[in-house]
């Protein structure tokens, strides 16, 4: 006697549902922390043209305040903001991917460095790093 199977048994069903379970368990924290770096990337980003323009005020002799002198609408988005050549963009992304990032200069007789710092922890790299935010 044969018996011609047409379907699936229910263990076979729940089997395929848990491995489908399994990986994404492990794949929506993964793409999220990607979502948060490609947002961080972004942020830091936007900044490429003011950050370059205050590198040349500073080597023009600018200082402190005036590092953001001549910083226009095409060097420095209308987002982003600039005070005592510290770079701060506006927010990118949203909800829990949300990033902002910070260009703080330091400048030196040999040159003037940037040190990167971003709102997010998941945004973090190797070259803009996380900085808690601090509680009063």
């Amino acid at each position: 006697m044969k018996s011609l199977q047409k379907g699936f048994t229910l263990i076979e069903l729940m089997i395929v549902i848990a491995i489908i379970g399994i990986l994404a368990a492990v794949a929506i924290p993964q793409y999220q922390n990607y979502v948060a770096r490609a947002n961080g990337a972004s942020a830091v980003s936007t900044l490429s043209a003011a950050k370059t323009q205050v590198s040349l005020n500073w080597q023009e002799g600018e200082t402190g305040a005036t590092l953001c002198n001549k910083l226009d609408a095409t060097t420095l988005p209308v987002s982003a903001t600039c005070a005592s050549g510290v770079l701060t963009s506006a927010t990118v992304g949203t909800g829990d991917a949300a990033t902002t990032a910070k260009l703080t200069p330091t400048t030196a007789t040999t040159g003037i460095t940037w040190a990167c710092s971003v709102s997010k922890e998941a945004a973090a790299s190797k070259t803009c790093t996380y900085t808690a935010p601090t509680t009063p």
